[in-house]
């Protein structure tokens, strides 16, 4: 219905929004969208392209909206119609809540554990852990532990499992070496069909040992000299 004098107002009603959802339109907006009680919203046709949904944080997915368009004539004659409209949030996966460790001592056996705690932020369960990387290792250092799925590939990769990467232990070092190196890890979370990749770097902390001189025995001092040592 075009408006061919300007005597008409244009709005439109929406309502049935969900739990922690809002409508949002720029403040410098007079009259733009104003809340009409009973969970409904009017707005100003006019302004529909300022018009934002925000859904509740961590959502993702599909609702319906009722909307009613509403023409008023400036003689307050109205025409209205109700329709649906289906709103459509793409999943954005937020990054993990990730802590990453690996620390021994210099003459430490078995190797240097590599601790990994992963988890989702998100608050709704849509989010999941889906894959852990370990790369980057010097040549001679080795990945063991029964969390790997596969690995070391072609370009070094260790593929973790991400629902259980307890037990995994850096191995190959020099016994008396502690010279720390760096490791990558790469977490990913999945939400519906979409991933983000989080990416840390992590120091391997070995922590020097002073160790004794092998064959060395104090001697003991007798009357008014000192007695040889060895």
């Amino acid at each position: 219905m075009a408006d061919q004098d300007g005597s008409e107002k244009r709005s439109v009603i929406r309502e049935d929004l969900p739990d922690g959802a809002r409508l949002w339109m720029p403040d410098d907006i007079d009259n733009g969208l104003i809340y009409g009680g009973s969970g409904k919203w009017a707005i100003d046709a006019d302004h529909l392209d300022d018009l934002r949904i925000i859904a509740k944080e961590d959502f993702s997915g599909s609702f319906d909206l009722g909307v009613t368009v509403v023409v008023t004539e400036d003689d307050g004659d109205k025409w209205s119609q109700d329709t649906n409209m289906t709103v459509t949030v793409t999943p954005d996966p937020d990054s993990p809540n990730l802590s990453i460790s690996a620390a021994a001592s210099e003459d430490q056996p078995g190797g240097v554990p590599l601790d990994i705690s992963a988890s989702v932020a998100d608050a709704d369960g849509s989010e999941s852990v889906s894959a852990i990387t370990v790369s980057g290792l010097p040549d001679g250092i080795t990945l063991s532990g029964d969390a790997i799925l596969s690995g070391p590939d072609g370009d070094g990769v260790y593929q973790i499992d991400a629902s259980d990467p307890d037990g995994l232990v850096l191995q190959g070092m020099d016994e008396h070496s502690n010279v720390d190196f760096d490791i990558q890890v790469d977490v990913t979370v999945t939400d519906g069909d979409q991933t983000t990749t989080t990416t840390q770097n992590v120091t391997v902390d070995i922590t020097g040992v002073a160790d004794g001189v092998p064959g060395f025995t104090a001697g003991t001092a007798s009357g008014g000299g000192a007695a040889p040592a060895g």
